[in-house]
């Protein structure tokens, strides 16, 4: 199993990766990974149970 995932172009709130649990053949961690822009909201949608900003 690789655990490589090419970065995919930017959809229209910016995600460049989306790996769900099953995709990753793991059991519970998923995430999803944003192409951030300077002074550029990114809104999420409510079912998000946690985001880490960095």
């Amino acid at each position: 199993m690789s655990l490589l995932s090419k970065a995919q172009q930017p959809d229209s709130q910016g995600r460049i990766q989306h790996v769900t649990p099953e995709s990753a053949g793991w059991r519970y961690v998923g995430f999803d990974a944003y192409l951030l822009k300077k002074e550029k909201p990114c809104v999420l949608p409510a079912a998000i149970k946690s985001f880490v900003w960095c």
